[in-house]
This record gives structure tokens, sequence and C-alpha cells, in this order.
């Protein structure tokens, strides 16, 4: 595009706004923490590449078991989590709002669009207060790479399903 008193074009400005909020809670053995996290980036060039909105939220889980023996050593854990980076959440897709895809890139490896949901079941293992700590944990992770929002299984879902075992010490 070219601005006013320009003779070469310029590249997209964009604008962009984000929003985030987080809260924690935790009593009795049991903690909860939650976030939400919104983007709104405005192009001034929408023919060049549409506007698009993001939004992404987290929630975890926990809670130690309450027997004599296991009491501040065992903790099960759970967490869910999703990030759209590319969609229209406060008005409509069209013209003004969709999906941006780079042209050097294609629907098939551009994969900052991905839309992406996860969920994760773990136990924590806690030895010496946290001085100690064995971690294992499980998460269902599902990206989609199209970004025609079809969200149905066979229209580019990727399976990242992961097992991880980790020990973490302090001395």
């Amino acid at each position: 595009m070219t601005l006013p008193g320009q003779s070469t074009p310029s590249p997209n400005r964009i604008t962009l706004n984000s929003f985030g909020a987080d809260v924690f809670f935790a009593a009795r053995g049991a903690s909860v923490y939650g976030e939400v996290y919104f983007r709104d980036t405005q192009e001034t060039d929408t023919t060049a590449a549409p506007s698009t909105q993001s939004l992404g939220w987290m929630v975890q889980a926990g809670y130690f078991i309450p027997a004599p023996s296991l009491r501040n050593h065992l903790e099960v854990v759970a967490r869910a989590q999703s990030f759209d980076p590319s969609s229209c959440y406060t008005v409509n897709a069209g013209p003004e709002c969709g999906q941006r895809l780079p042209g050097s890139q294609s629907r098939e490896v551009y994969r900052d669009f991905m839309f992406a949901r996860a969920y994760t079941f773990g136990l924590n293992w806690y030895q010496l207060g946290h001085g100690f700590k064995a971690q294992a944990q499980y998460t269902i992770n599902t990206e989609h790479r199209d970004v025609t929002n079809d969200r149905r299984p066979g229209s580019g879902v990727v399976n990242n399903n992961l097992f991880t075992l980790l020990l973490t010490g302090s001395f």
C-alpha cells in the first residue's frame, strides 16, 4: 500500500490489542489455576492480509492425596488448554476478518496458525519438601493444520501425544 505523500509502497501496518487474565486458588491440598488470552490484530490494508483474532485459555488443577503416609508427597494433577490463533470472535468472518496466510507458506506447513487443544494428566511425588520432585504426565495434544475452520478428523488433524518423566532436585 502507498501512504499519502509517499511514492513507494510501505508494508502493512497493524494494530495489536491484547488482553489477558489469570486466577489462582489453593486450600486444603487442592489448587486451581486458570488463564485466558485474547489478541485482536487489525490490518490497515485488509486486501493484503485480513485482520484476525486469537483466543487461548488454560485451566489446571492439583490435589495432594490426604492419606497420612502420602500427604504432602503425592499430588494428582490435570490441565486442559486451547489456542486458536486465527479466527474472528467479536466480528463476523469476511473481507475484514479471516485467516492470515503469508504468501510464502502453504496452508499445510504454516504452523504458527494451527488450532491446538491439549489435555494433560499426571502424578507428582515430592520428597524433602520441594527439594526433590518426580513427575510423570501424559498429554493428549491435538493440532489442526488446516485453517479453514474444518475441525473434523482427517482434515489436517495431527495427534502429538506425549509422555513425560521428569526428575528435579536441588542442592
